[in-house]
């Protein structure tokens, strides 16, 4: 393997891991985001039925991805009324510490419902975005389970999951 491929395997490999104590902070208000499209995921795994993942916003514009009863629950409001969505597997439930995938893209200022991996909403990306697993209603209590974010709509944000 060449010096340019081991330098970009490194560069993808950036790995943020909350195992109890911990959250993670980054401040987009500093450097906004402009753009038509922006994605979030996170892989995460837990034996928590309860726990909030990830927080952007404030006041009337935010985001909460959290997990209730063991089903993903995604909660936008832009101002305007929330937009809620709870997503359980076909089969037992998120919180049977295998990793699971969850994906909020924004594309342009359209919100659409559906999942895959994921749900399709607009994002306040203007403003500090907190990940963690928490027990709910505590925003900066992780759990000890262990939880990765990676951020996909800019290089330099971007954390990968390291799955052991």
């Amino acid at each position: 393997m060449g010096n340019h491929q081991q330098l970009r395997d490194w560069k993808e490999e950036s790995v943020a891991t909350f195992k109890g104590n911990e959250f993670f902070c980054y401040d987009l208000s500093l450097t906004p985001i402009q753009s038509s499209t922006d994605e979030i995921t996170l892989s995460f795994r837990t034996l928590q039925r309860n726990g909030l993942m990830l927080h952007t916003g404030k006041s009337a514009d935010y985001v909460n991805l959290s997990l209730k009863s063991g089903a993903v629950w995604l909660v936008i409001n832009l101002g305007s009324g929330a937009f809620e969505a709870l997503v359980e597997p076909v089969n037992g439930k998120f919180n049977d510490n295998a990793w699971h995938d969850v994906r909020v893209t924004r594309n342009l200022r359209q919100v659409a419902r559906g999942w895959r991996t994921g749900a399709l909403v607009d994002v306040p990306f203007s403003n500090p975005l907190f990940a963690a697993i928490a027990p709910s209603p505590t925003p900066h209590r992780p759990i000890d389970d262990v939880m990765c974010v990676c951020f996909g709509s800019r290089a330099d944000l971007t954390v990968r999951c390291n799955r052991r």
